[in-house]
């Protein structure tokens, strides 16, 4: 006995093709706003800011908690920051501590222990180096 013919293909429904087509034009749009991102991308180097706020007293020293502000379009990895407490005869105490991550236009807080009071001495925060991440 011949088996019996399968029933002709049924049209796609119009909201099926008005979906898929909204679906192909989201994909398309992602993949072209990350392709522009990734390479037109300014390439300039970070742009570190430091504040330093007041100093707080503990047990065994002095802390100095700061801000570190990447203004810059690049991330940065390893940031060391070195603190100076500098009197009139030129520096009396030093700190340094490492950031992990600075990613761009991005904050990250930390901190620096001296043993000495910074008060009546010139506090000087810098940005040692960095690396690419």
């Amino acid at each position: 006995m011949p088996e019996p013919a399968a029933p002709p293909p049924r049209p796609i429904p119009a909201v099926e093709w008005l979906v898929a087509a909204i679906g192909a034009l989201l994909v398309a749009a992602t993949i072209g706003y990350l392709a522009l991102h990734a390479l037109g991308r300014d390439r300039t180097p970070p742009d570190l800011r430091l504040t330093a706020e007041p100093a707080l007293a503990q047990d065994g020293g002095w802390l100095v908690r700061f801000r570190a502000q990447n203004r810059g379009a690049a991330a940065a990895s390893e940031v060391l920051i070195e603190g100076v407490l500098a009197g009139p005869d030129g520096p009396v105490d030093t700190a340094e501590t490492t950031l992990d991550y600075l990613a761009p236009d991005s904050e990250r807080t930390g901190g620096l222990w001296f043993s000495r009071d910074p008060s009546g001495l010139e506090l000087q925060l810098h940005a040692k180096g960095y690396a690419a991440p």
